[in-house]
């Protein structure tokens, strides 16, 4: 019995998923990556929260080209130290960025094996990130003092521009819910993967 209700879960997945995006589509996506920085002494994965509006498809009259924008916010901590030097500097980033994202059926259109679970597209993106540093000790764990017990280097807020440009394949394993993978740098990281869910 279990095995025909598993059948036909599977059945109607497959008949009901559609990995097509289309216009007037909202999609929120919840991801994790990669820290993006080089030989941190510690951090955290970078955390991420995605938004896109689908605007038109079928975009320049080009069969299942959609063209969206959305924004996005991630955050990832991180320290950093010389390997001889008694101190450490300790980093928590903000990311914040519009992003324009071009879906495309590569699978269907260049190879002929279009899949209605599969969703490919390009991301195109400009960001703000916001760095807090602190300057610590080693040895005790707290902000770093000078001999007359002044902060050695003060907190400081700092902020950049940062460029984004990523590919990225979702799987719809119903029609709101699917996973994501994306490659490419967004200002944070090289790498993210997460959960997907349209309304």
């Amino acid at each position: 019995m279990k095995r025909i209700i598993l059948s036909l879960f599977i059945v109607l997945l497959a008949t009901t998923v559609s990995g097509q995006v289309c216009e007037g589509l909202n999609v929120l996506t919840l991801r994790v990556g990669d820290n993006g920085v080089s030989n941190p002494d510690t951090g955290t994965p970078t955390l991420s929260l995605a938004y896109e509006y689908e605007l038109i498809e079928d975009a320049f009259d080009i069969e299942t080209l959609c063209l969206g924008a959305g924004a996005h916010v991630g955050y990832r901590y991180y320290r950093r130290s010389g390997q001889y030097s008694a101190f450490y500097f300790a980093y928590s980033n903000i990311m914040y960025s519009l992003r324009a994202i071009a879906h495309y059926d590569i699978l269907g259109q260049l190879l002929g094996m279009h899949s209605d679970h599969v969703d490919t597209y390009a991301v195109v993106s400009l960001g703000v990130e916001h760095s807090h540093r602190d300057y610590y000790d080693k040895m005790t764990g707290k902000i770093a003092l000078s001999q007359e017990g002044e902060v050695k280097v003060p907190s400081a807020w700092s902020r950049r521009l940062m460029p984004g440009l990523q590919v990225g394949c979702r799987y719809w394993f119903t029609p709101n819910v699917g996973a994501v993978a994306e490659v490419g740098f967004d200002g944070f990281s090289f790498f993210n993967g997460g959960l997907s869910v349209c309304f």
